[in-house]
């Protein structure tokens, strides 16, 4: 019997070389791809992230700071409605509970504005905390809800104040010592500036809301005289995250105009 031996076929080793590499070649151009897409992803989730963060606090802020000084008496209902008094006893407008602007100021900007409204509509201030004190003024106070509000820039968060440190402590400011502010906006997100600041119907910014004189007549009011100030104010937010940095800002008029006696000279 002749048996012959068949001719194997294979892969020499110079293919197999070649074969490895190609394949690794392959794999690293796969890893790549996946990574560049995980990090796109990753990117478009921090671009959203802090869109939705200063969007929906800028939204907020002007939505509320349209009813600083909101006072539910109905005035149709008052007998003296010719009484100047009347309409200049809003609790909401008065002192510290006036809407203010403070926190660190430059050229007429602040990084904090402070208001109240009448929330729950019940004609006296809300001014609820977890303390158990008695009121400084049980005849216009009540605890039922919180009604002294405010947002500030601090250490790199905007914050909003949700109600006094304790219902003894009658200040209503900026500082952390006298209300307790809580953060609108995601740890991650890092607010490198808030502003905000009063302006004329043009846009540009103001010391202050525009006066009219009542009694008088002219743009600013006299002492003594009876005053409308019309407050407009224009608040921007700067905010990063990642690489990412955007800006949010909006313009609001105050819908309840502040009605006020000017104090006369002594």
């Amino acid at each position: 019997m002749d048996l012959k031996q068949g001719k194997q076929a294979g892969f020499s080793l110079v293919e197999l070389m070649i074969a490895v590499l190609l394949s690794g070649v392959m794999a690293m151009a796969v890893s790549r791809i996946y990574v560049a897409g995980v990090q796109q992803a990753n990117n478009n989730h921090q671009q959203a992230q802090l869109n939705h963060n200063l969007r929906a606090s800028l939204d907020l802020i002007l939505t509320e700071l349209k009813r600083a000084g909101g006072y539910s008496v109905d005035f149709m209902t008052i007998n003296n409605q010719n009484d100047f008094s009347v309409y200049t006893a809003n609790p909401f407008m008065q002192g510290v509970n006036n809407l203010s602007l403070g926190g660190s100021c430059t050229g007429n900007i602040c990084t904090c504005v402070t208001y109240s409204y009448d929330l729950n509509q019940d004609g006296s201030l809300g001014v609820s905390s977890n303390s158990g004190a008695a009121l400084a003024n049980p005849v216009t106070e009540n605890t039922a809800n919180v009604e002294q509000f405010g947002f500030r820039l601090n250490k790199g968060a905007l914050e909003m104040r949700r109600s006094r440190a304790a219902i003894a402590n009658t200040g209503f400011d900026c500082t952390s010592s006298t209300g307790r502010w809580e953060d609108l906006t995601d740890p991650e997100v890092t607010i490198d500036d808030f502003d905000v600041r009063y302006i004329d119907e043009a846009g540009t910014t103001q010391a202050g809301p525009e006066q009219i004189d009542l009694t008088n007549g002219g743009v600013s009011c006299d002492p003594g005289a009876n005053c409308l100030e019309v407050r407009n104010l224009a608040i921007s937010i700067t905010g990063s995250l990642g690489h990412y940095s955007l800006s949010a800002a909006g313009r609001i008029r105050v819908r309840n105009d502040r009605l006020y006696t000017v104090p006369a000279v002594p």
